[in-house]
């Protein structure tokens, strides 16, 4: 305070000291959460990646499309074709189960911004185009 409005540069490095895993502790959801999507989709990896780094409370299970527990196989159900989320007797496909995933990790005005009905519709066709297009415009270079 007694250096002026000058050095506003140094809360940014302040809130390194922030105990941020206890604020994620309190503000996420203990409900348990499954989330099944396509190992060999390398966009539905990256994106998962960042949810399993802030999952403090190891709410949400997560397999691939192969390690599915059979209390999820349904008839209905292609986990090739889109990323779900079951939560309890709910299941969430595509779009909303990344909507799931925020409200999940307390990220509330996400989610509820994600749930009005112009944005539902723009979510799900762009969900539904990266989906489609995975393997084409999503994928890991190993080069030569």
């Amino acid at each position: 305070y007694s250096v002026g409005p000058n050095f506003t540069d140094q809360i940014m490095l302040l809130t390194v000291f922030v105990p941020w895993d206890t604020i994620l502790k309190n503000i996420q959801t203990t409900d348990k959460l499954v989330i099944v999507y396509d190992r060999h989709c390398f966009f539905c990896a990256r994106s998962l990646h960042l949810f399993r780094y802030i999952d403090v409370n190891e709410a949400v299970r997560y397999h691939n499309q192969y390690t599915v527990p059979e209390r999820l196989e349904s008839d209905d159900i292609d986990f090739e074709e889109a990323m779900y989320a079951f939560q309890g007797q709910q299941s969430y496909r595509g779009y909303h189960a990344f909507r799931v995933l925020f409200r999940q990790f307390g990220m509330y005005p996400i989610a509820a911004v994600m749930s009005l009905p112009g944005v539902v519709y723009v979510g799900e066709r762009v969900y539904r185009y990266i989906a489609d297009n995975r393997s084409r415009y999503f994928v890991c270079s190993t080069g030569t």
